[in-house]
């Protein structure tokens, strides 16, 4: 019961977020309220960094939801 649960919660999560390529209007354009217009002269506040070594790739966040069937 408590991973059926879990799993309607994670489907109602990612509602909001951006599922496919330009968000999920396709029009590059954020329904979010409070955003700035403009940054401050230093920048916004740095709230985490990680050392990834030489190379020449990128971080990458990734949401994945297995299914079987």
């Amino acid at each position: 019961m408590s991973v059926i649960v879990v799993a309607i919660m994670v489907g109602l999560a990612e509602a909001a977020d951006w599922p496919q390529f330009l968000g999920p209007e396709r029009n590059s354009t954020s329904t979010e309220t409070g955003l700035l217009r403009s940054w401050p002269d230093d920048g916004p506040e740095v709230l985490w960094t990680a050392n990834v070594g030489e190379g020449l790739g990128g971080p990458v966040a990734v949401s994945v939801i297995a299914r079987q069937g």
